[in-house]
């Protein structure tokens, strides 16, 4: 289900009429609400953590509901395919979700290019990644 809407906020953020409807309903300039971080300036500082828009998939759309800022998550600089499925667990004697998804992600060269639309937000890009991987992570990012 969570993929399904993402694919189909994707298909409604590339025309450029739903994303001005979106900054029409949801995004109300109000000065005291404006933020400086790291020396840049954001509409608010309600902002939305990683996890929801995976590689940066819906990241105008979440800008045009309001957001003054929106985590990414993680970006490894080669791409990764993830971990085997099934990558959740359910151990019920725990009471806990076990999360095995393995830094799956298109890569940095992807995400920079999505990032591109951003010229006035901040824009951090972090390496994470298992240490098997570390060193041919490590020799692809120089």
């Amino acid at each position: 289900m969570h993929n399904r809407v993402l694919s189909g906020i994707k298909k409604l953020s590339n025309y450029r009429i739903f994303i001005k409807f979106l900054d029409a309903q949801f995004n109300k300039e109000f000065k005291i609400l404006e933020t400086t971080i790291f020396e840049k300036s954001i509409n608010n500082p309600i902002g939305l953590a990683a996890g929801f828009g995976k590689d940066g998939r819906v990241f105008k759309a979440l800008f045009g509901i309001g957001f003054g800022f929106v985590e990414i998550g993680k970006v490894t600089p080669l791409a990764k395919l993830g971990n085997l499925k099934p990558r959740i667990f359910r151990l019920e004697k725990d009471q806990v979700l076990r999360n095995c998804l393995g830094f799956n992600n298109q890569g940095a060269l992807e995400m920079s290019k999505k990032l591109m639309y951003l010229k006035n937000r901040i824009r951090t890009l972090k390496s994470k990644g298992n240490l098997s991987n570390f060193f041919l992570d490590y020799l692809a990012s120089i």
